[in-house]
């Protein structure tokens, strides 16, 4: 972990293969083994279809992600998810739906690696829409 927070983003965005805005969620690896396991989650997650009580989550993902900038800063990510808390809904169904995984970084860096129509597409394709 020393290793990865020493390292500058553009290094470590470029040692992951991963976009420089998805440096906050590779900043969770350990190695640059799980950091370029996170990028790969994040450019090409594995397809998942969610069952239908996921939909309540995905729609009201759909309706604050919409209505958010293209592009989250940190605090306009981490208001979504205690929004998507607030209400109740499945933030490990939401996790699945973006990365393809039940496990990873922080769900609020993951909306700040993928712009809003990369996240909406995605809900969309685990919701079946």
């Amino acid at each position: 972990i020393d290793a990865i927070a020493t390292m500058p983003d553009e290094e470590l965005a470029a040692a992951a293969g991963a976009p420089l805005r998805a440096v906050r969620a590779l900043r969770g690896a350990r190695t640059l083994v799980e950091a370029r396991s996170i990028a790969a989650q994040l450019a090409e997650p594995a397809w998942v279809a969610l069952a239908a009580d996921a939909q309540p989550t995905l729609e009201r993902f759909v309706e604050l992600r919409s209505g958010a900038p293209a592009e989250l800063d940190e605090p306009g990510a981490r208001a979504v998810v205690r929004e998507l808390q607030a209400v109740g809904a499945s933030l490990a169904q939401l996790r699945l739906a973006l990365t393809g995984a039940p496990r990873g970084p922080e769900l609020w860096t993951v909306l700040t690696a993928l712009d809003r129509d990369e996240a909406l597409a995605r809900a969309a394709r685990a919701a079946g829409l």
